[in-house]
C-alpha cells in the first residue's frame, strides 16, 4: 500500500511502500538494479524492512540523491494515539538513523501529543537536507492542519566565525547571527553574512581582512562563509 517512487540523477528507480506481511505495517524498499527489483541490504523488502518496528509505520516517502544515498520517511505510530515521523537513510552499506533518535522514541517530529501524516523529504544540491510534514494541532476544539518541517545540521558542518577589530571601536556584528541549526557565531559554507563596522564617535573604517571587499571603506561588507579546511 502507498507506494512512492522516486529516481536517482543516475536513473536508478527507488521504490518503497507499507507491507503488512509481517502482521505489523513496515517500510519496504527496493531499488531496480540490472532489470530486477532488489533490496537494499538484508530485508529491506522483509520481515521488519527498513521500518522495522514494533508498531505501525506508514505513508512513507523517500528522495534518492544516487542510488547508494537515500532517504526514507515515514509515520510511524509510536504511542497508542498519536504519530510521529521518522526517517532512515541508506548510506550504501547500511540502513542508519539521520542523527541520534530519528527513528525511534518521538523521531525527529516530537509532537508529544498531536498527529503528524504525509512527511515529504528532499536533499537540496550543496547537501541540506529537509524533512516536512503535516501537523495536527488541536485549536478552539478543532484539529488544524499545520505545515512543519526540520533541517538536518551536521554539527561538524557549523564554522565558528571570528570577528575583530583594530583601532578605536567595537568589533563588527553579523547578520544573521549564526545559521540555522548552527550555535550563535557559527554558519555553514557558503552562507551570505553582513559584517557591520562600529567604529567610535569620529573614526572611520579604512578597510577590511577577509571579506568580499577587503578594499571598501564603508561601515558595512559581506563574507561568503568557507568550508571547513
Amino acid at each position: 500500500e502507498f507506494p512512492k517512487l522516486s529516481i536517482a540523477p543516475d536513473g536508478t528507480p527507488v521504490v518503497a511502500w507499507e507491507d503488512r506481511s509481517s502482521g505489523t505495517a513496515q517500510i519496504y524498499v527496493r531499488r531496480l538494479l540490472n532489470n530486477r527489483w532488489r533490496e537494499l541490504g538484508n530485508d529491506s523488502a522483509d520481515d521488519g524492512g527498513v521500518s522495522n518496528t514494533n508498531s505501525s509505520s506508514l505513508q512513507p516517502n523517500l528522495f534518492a540523491a544516487d542510488g547508494d544515498n537515500i532517504f526514507v520517511v515515514w509515520q510511524d505510530w509510536s504511542a497508542p494515539d498519536f504519530a510521529d515521523i521518522y526517517i532512515r537513510n541508506w548510506n550504501g552499506s547500511e540502513w542508519q538513523e539521520v542523527g541520534d533518535g530519528s527513528a525511534s522514541d518521538s523521531g525527529i517530529s516530537d509532537n508529544s501529543e498531536r498527529l503528524t501524516r504525509e512527511p515529504s523529504v528532499f536533499l537540496s544540491q550543496n547537501e541540506a537536507l529537509y524533512v516536512i510534514w503535516e501537523d495536527g494541532e488541536p485549536r478552539n476544539g478543532q484539529t488544524v492542519g499545520i505545515i512543519r518541517g526540520r533541517q538536518f545540521i551536521n554539527d561538524d558542518e557549523c564554522q565558528p566565525l571570528t570577528l575583530t577589530s583594530m583601532g578605536a571601536g567595537a568589533d563588527p556584528t553579523a547578520t544573521p547571527s549564526n545559521s540555522a541549526g548552527c550555535a550563535a557565531g557559527s554558519f555553514l559554507p557558503g552562507e551570505e553574512i553582513l559584517l557591520t563596522a562600529v567604529p567610535d564617535a569620529g573614526a572611520s573604517v579604512l578597510g577590511w581582512n577577509n571579506t568580499d571587499d577587503d578594499s571598501s571603506t564603508d561601515t558595512t561588507n559581506s563574507v561568503t562563509m568557507p568550508a571547513a579546511p
